[in-house]
């Protein structure tokens, strides 16, 4: 429990600390909670009844942000090879995405041509953001990516086949889509699969 909290309720009258549970709803739940262990050490008399769900809904809440953190190590420390390798493939496909932006102004010029950049930076943080999601245990989060690559893919060939790129510009782009494409293999392969089962499945109660 916070301190300061602490030291501000132990200044208050008994008083005081009896209407701030009588009107719980009134107050943040810390200075509620913090207010009925002061009661208690003060032994005075008081209707427990809301505090006490509050301090459960605290303890379940408590206890599932400690499960999530323990999910999350158990997902890093298990890590199988293929999904460590898609990971790699994943932030090369950033790098060349990356590299293909500066060649693409490079070779357009300032102001020559409008270049949509959006589509880039929005590829570039959604794989980021995709990544850090499934290392957390958010394995669903493979079906996102593998919708947005055929949609990112079909509207790359589109842009492709309407601009003429310089041909570095153009392999670049290639090759960002083939480690995408390796990266979703490998994910969906069948060792990961089974991996995720094994996290996923109900514990023994």
């Amino acid at each position: 429990m916070n301190e300061t909290i602490k030291k501000r309720i132990k200044q208050r009258s008994d008083s005081e600390l009896l209407l701030m549970i009588e009107k719980h709803n009134d107050y943040q739940k810390g200075f509620v909670l913090a207010a009925h262990y002061e009661l208690k050490a003060r032994n005075i008399d008081f209707d427990e009844t809301e505090t006490l769900k509050i301090i459960e809904t605290s303890k379940v809440k408590k206890q599932a942000v400690e499960d999530e953190i323990k999910r999350q190590k158990i997902v890093i420390k298990t890590l199988p090879s293929k999904v460590k390798i898609a990971r790699v493939l994943i932030y090369v496909s950033v790098a060349l995405r990356i590299i293909k932006m500066l060649l693409v102004e490079s070779y357009f010029g300032n102001g020559a041509i409008e270049i949509p950049y959006l589509p880039d930076i929005f590829s570039i943080a959604s794989l980021i953001f995709i990544d850090q999601v499934f290392i957390k245990g958010h394995f669903k989060i493979r079906l996102i990516f593998l919708v947005g690559f055929i949609l990112n893919t079909y509207i790359a060939i589109r842009f492709m086949l309407g601009l003429e790129l310089p041909l570095m510009s153009t392999l670049i782009y290639i090759l960002h889509i083939l480690m995408k494409l390796f990266a979703l293999i490998l994910l969906f392969s069948k060792p990961v699969n089974q991996w995720i089962d094994e996290l996923t499945k109900p514990k023994d109660v």
